[in-house]
């Protein structure tokens, strides 16, 4: 098969619009969407800590964690993110199940079998949010 100037510069042209593509532009500047991949998956691990911190099993290893602040610390970070990723829908399920967690823990019926649950859900949904969707 014999490739042609026109067709590599044509195939050029497709590799950079998809570039293009991947570059997230906010107000504070532009970033590539494994940037922000990456800050989802950090967002994600910082929930699933909020399991180790509480879990009667692990809570003593970390005795300086406060777990309501700490979840507090999270929907903030989440919620800054939320116009830089194109506001997804996932999110606002994210900031509601961990608002429930935050609400259970903080009441007198608080159960850690209820709250790993909504730590859980909160932790898988934030792992399917997509950038710009």
């Amino acid at each position: 098969m014999v490739t042609t100037l026109e067709s590599m510069v044509s195939n050029m042209g497709e590799e950079i619009k998809n570039i293009e593509e991947r570059i997230i532009h906010t107000k504070y500047g532009d970033f590539s969407e494994s940037q922000i991949t990456y800050h989802i998956k950090e967002i994600q691990k910082m929930i699933f800590w909020g399991l180790l911190y509480a879990d009667p099993k692990t809570a003593n290893k970390y005795p300086e964690v406060d777990v309501p602040d700490y979840l507090r610390g999270i929907m903030r970070k989440i919620v800054g993110f939320n116009s830089m990723m194109s506001y997804p829908n996932e999110l606002v399920s994210v900031i509601a199940t961990l608002e429930s967690a935050l609400k259970l823990m903080e009441s007198n019926e608080y159960n850690f079998y209820d709250y790993r649950k909504l730590i859980l859900d909160a932790g898988a949904t934030a792992g399917k949010m997509k950038v710009g969707e």
